[in-house]
């Protein structure tokens, strides 16, 4: 693949591991960051039950990032929010992906 056309279709598999891996083994000195991430595995805790996938929390946290910076959201709660429920009561890993692949079991 050119040079220029793997920056088109962003970071592949390999730098996104580097990234988590990076931020995994970042040292928390300050008592603030070592707070704020408290606060990532109480958040952590109650999305234990959806069970994520690592392509899921990119997704969470996206909405995240969006909602904390006052950015569009790219959904609507009202059509959405309401769905949230079924993500951790229908077993929602059973169902197709978009892909047509079935995601792994939990």
């Amino acid at each position: 693949m050119p040079h220029a056309a793997r920056f088109a279709l962003g970071p592949g598999p390999r730098a996104r591991r580097r990234a988590r891996d990076a931020a995994a083994a970042q040292e928390l000195k300050t008592d603030e960051q070592k707070t704020l991430y408290a606060l990532g595995l109480i958040l952590s805790q109650n999305l234990a039950s959806f069970s994520l996938s690592a392509a899921d929390l990119d997704l969470v946290k996206a909405g995240m990032t969006d909602g904390i910076l006052k950015k569009d959201p790219k959904v609507t709660l009202e059509d959405w929010g309401p769905k949230i429920q079924g993500l951790q009561t229908r077993g929602w890993r059973s169902r197709p992906r978009p892909s047509g692949r079935r995601a792994r079991p939990s």
